[in-house]
């Protein structure tokens, strides 16, 4: 193998080269997302593809975060069956409203504005508790 071609695939795979830093929401099927408290118990489901596909709009609307090391509490889980490229488990920090892709490399940080993050929890039956925050 060629050093540029090897050196590619390396720092793909360390950079979490599973495609989603550069993932159009729009264009993703997704079957089903549930959301998991702290001690792994199911809060939500979301099967309904309308109900989906405005988590998608939301998800494309997302501001993608620079620092995708910065600190957070992550509080819940997010399971996304679907396809490959983002199918899963995410971990989502109520505080914030920021979510991130489970992955031994770091993985792009997506911010969901006020609006979403409130429809997101209300939809996924997420709250916030003390022990949470």
């Amino acid at each position: 193998m060629k050093r540029p071609v090897f050196s590619a695939l390396v720092i793909s795979l360390l950079s979490g080269g599973c495609g989603v830093r550069e993932i159009r929401w729009e264009d993703v099927r997704i079957a089903e997302v549930r959301a998991l408290d702290a001690e792994f118990e199911v809060l939500g489901t979301l099967a309904d593809g309308r109900t989906i596909k405005a988590l998608t709009a939301a998800l494309a609307r997302a501001e993608r975060l620079p620092d995708p090391a910065s600190p957070h509490s992550w509080t819940h889980k997010i399971d996304i069956v679907g396809e490959k490229r983002v199918a899963g488990r995410w971990l989502y920090d109520v505080a914030t409203g920021d979510l991130r892709r489970l992955e031994i490399a770091q993985s792009t940080v997506f911010r969901l504005d006020d609006n979403d993050r409130r429809t997101f929890e209300a939809r996924l039956k997420i709250e916030a508790t003390p022990a949470s925050i």
